[in-house]
This record gives structure tokens, C-alpha cells and sequence, in this order.
């Protein structure tokens, strides 16, 4: 008997800790817009943000972990049938609100032609024809193109791999019955991006790069399906306690790394220590990611983190060009800050709601044909 979950149980803290992540991507935007326009000085940044980058490291983490929470039984055979159901929710999960993403910044280019072309003379291939077409398909990060219309999908184009590779991940880890192994496996995977990364930092490689990207999220995609597996291990194998202690020990170590010089880099350690613990939803951590706030900054996490980057962008080009003051700044952006909240609730309602609906509808309609 493989070692699975029939039914997958609810757990409200990792949609809140999604949306914590989230918040943090943004606002460490927010905060590198703010130094790059002289409005806040090198000195004036507050440590946590300027390692908000670091908050996609958590969602390929994540992404792997509930992947496997929501479909390892569907993968105890790989079947066409299986797989097809698979890419299909997959692909309405991610496309429709890309596309609406997509749609709405080249209206802002339309409508805002001095920041377009701003945009364009910061890389070679931004807004091109080729970008908006490898954008509106996810494929930025395929092959060694140049340019991107929504910096932000970089992450969604690697994740895409992942989405591939899956199905293949979940058979081989549900086989897996051995914590030892599991957790070996995940310490690999941590381990090999973390070097990886520490290396390329020493020879000067953007982590952005098409390589660096694949191998940061196979990494941590990949260690969040065997951290899933390790969990459920633990829970038939083992007496688990202290999962509350374990969560407060993991945000306390994102706190202090993130007034550690390259810190960034080492959080996913803390990230996996996190998810790991918040499945048995104990503890202090685990009620104050249920809440309902940090619910609902999960369910338009992803809404928020597509359309945040660029308004952020052209703002700040505004800011320079009118030589806004740092008063008018911090109103504006502020104000900046509500509507993008704002677009990523009605996006969510209006899109990736309905879009989900259907994907299910869809799945609901094959089941019963088959």
C-alpha cells in the first residue's frame, strides 16, 4: 500500500503564509523603487525587505508542497487519463490570469507611451513583439530570449517545468517510505541550489539567468514535493510534537537571516522548516497564518504578485520625471500601493475564480465520460 493521503485536509496556514509572501514581494518592490528614486537611502531600508526577492524561493517550495498534498493519489500510476486531468487545471490555475495580467500593462504601455519607452531602453527586447508573445505563452525563461512585459512571469515560465515534471516527481516520492530518505532527498535539493547560488554570486551570475532560474526552482520545487512526503511519513511513523516550537523557531530564523549579509539565500532552509511544521497546524505561528486576513491576502496572492511589479515601475518613472517630493511620493505611493490590492481582488473574482470553477467543471465532466 503506498503511502498517501486519501483526502487532503485543509490547511488555511499555508494559504497564509502564500499571501505573507506575497505581501513581501511587494513590498520589497515598493522599497527597491523607493532607493533606486532617492526617495530612501541604502541605510534608511528596512532589513526584511530587502530580502523579499526571496518570497518566490518560498512559493516553488510551496507550490511543490501542495502539489503533492492536493494530487499524490492521483499519481500512484502515471496514466494519460491522469496527467491530462493534471495539465488541464494546471493550465487554467495559470494561463487566464496571466493573459488578463498581460492584457492590463499593455494598456499601461498604450496609455503611458514615456514610461514604455523608458521600459524599453532598460534591456534589449523589452515590450517587443517576441516578449509579448512569450509572456502571453509563459515561455520567457524556455530559451535565452531577452525582454519581458511582466517581470514578475519569469517565475511562472520555470514553474511551468516543474508543472511537467510532476507527475513523474509525485510516482517516485509516494514510493518513498523511509523519513531518513525523504528528508535526505529534500536536504539535497535545498542544499544544491543554496551552492549553486553562493557559487554564482562568486563568479558574478545573475540569478535570473535562464539556467540559474530552472535550477532554483527544480531545486525547491522539487524539495517541497519530498518535504510533503516526509510529513506524511512522519505522521504514521512517528510521534510528532513541538511542530509548534518548530514554527516559531523557523520565522525567528527568517527574521534574523534577514539582517545577515546574503541572508536571502539561506532562508529557504527556514521556509522549508516553516511549511513543515504549519502541516501539523499547531501553535501560535499556525493561528496568526489562519487568520482571516492572512487567508485572504492568500487567495489573491497570486493575482497580487502578476500585477504589482510594473504599476510599481511606472510609478517611480512618474516620481523622477516630475520630481516628486517625498512627501507627495510617500502619498501617492501609498495610495499606489491600495489600488494594486484593489486590481488583485477584482482579478481574482473576476478571473482566476471563475477559472478554477471551470477547470474543476471540466475535471467533474472527463471523470464521468471516462
Amino acid at each position: 500500500m503506498l503511502a498517501i493521503d486519501t483526502k487532503p485536509k485543509m490547511i488555511l496556514s499555508l494559504t497564509g503564509v502564500r499571501g505573507v509572501g506575497a505581501l513581501w514581494v511587494v513590498l520589497y518592490h515598493v522599497q527597491s523603487g523607493a532607493v533606486s528614486g532617492g526617495y530612501l537611502s541604502a541605510d534608511q531600508t528596512w532589513g526584511p525587505l530587502r530580502y523579499g526577492w526571496s518570497g518566490v524561493d518560498l512559493f516553488f517550495l510551496l507550490s511543490g508542497f501542495m502539489l503533492m498534498h492536493a494530487h499524490a493519489r492521483d499519481f500512484q500510476s502515471l496514466t494519460r487519463a491522469g496527467i491530462w486531468k493534471f495539465a488541464v487545471s494546471r493550465a487554467f490555475r495559470i494561463y487566464p490570469l496571466s493573459t488578463a495580467t498581460l492584457l492590463l500593462i499593455a494598456l499601461l504601455v498604450v496609455l503611458y507611451p514615456a514610461f514604455a519607452a523608458n521600459f524599453r531602453s532598460l534591456e534589449p527586447g523589452n515590450l517587443s513583439l517576441k516578449s509579448f508573445v512569450a509572456t502571453l505563452f509563459l515561455a520567457t525563461r524556455w530559451f535565452p530570449l531577452r525582454g519581458d512585459w511582466n517581470q514578475p512571469t519569469w517565475s511562472l515560465s520555470v514553474e511551468l517545468v516543474g508543472y511537467a515534471l510532476f507527475p513523474m516527481l509525485a510516482f517516485a516520492f509516494i514510493r518513498v517510505r523511509s523519513c531518513r530518505w525523504a528528508l535526505l532527498a529534500v536536504a539535497f535539493c535545498i542544499g544544491a541550489v543554496i551552492v549553486k547560488q553562493v557559487a554564482g554570486d562568486a563568479l558574478g551570475i545573475n540569478h535570473m539567468t535562464l539556467g540559474s532560474s530552472l535550477v532554483r526552482m527544480a531545486g525547491y520545487f522539487t524539495a517541497g514535493v519530498g518535504l510533503k512526503q516526509l510529513a506524511h511519513l512522519a505522521t504514521r511513523h512517528a510521534v510528532i510534537r513541538g511542530m509548534a516550537a518548530l514554527s516559531v523557531a523557523a520565522v525567528a530564523m527568517i527574521i534574523m537571516l534577514s539582517f545577515v549579509p546574503r541572508g536571502g539565500g539561506l532562508m529557504p532552509i527556514a521556509f522549508a522548516l516553516l511549511i513543515f511544521a504549519l502541516y501539523f497546524q499547531q501553535g501560535v505561528i499556525d493561528r496568526a497564518l489562519s487568520s482571516n486576513f492572512a487567508v485572504f491576502l492568500g487567495k489573491i496572492s497570486f493575482p497580487l504578485y502578476l500585477i504589482h511589479e510594473m504599476p510599481i515601475q511606472a510609478f517611480n518613472f512618474y516620481a523622477r520625471a516630475v520630481d516628486l517630493t517625498p512627501q507627495s511620493y510617500a502619498a501617492w505611493g501609498l495610495l499606489l500601493v491600495v489600488l494594486i490590492f484593489a486590481a488583485a481582488l477584482v482579478l481574482h473574482r473576476t478571473i482566476e475564480r471563475p477559472a478554477h470553477k471551470f477547470a474543476r467543471l471540466l475535471g467533474e465532466v472527463d471523470a464521468r465520460n471516462r
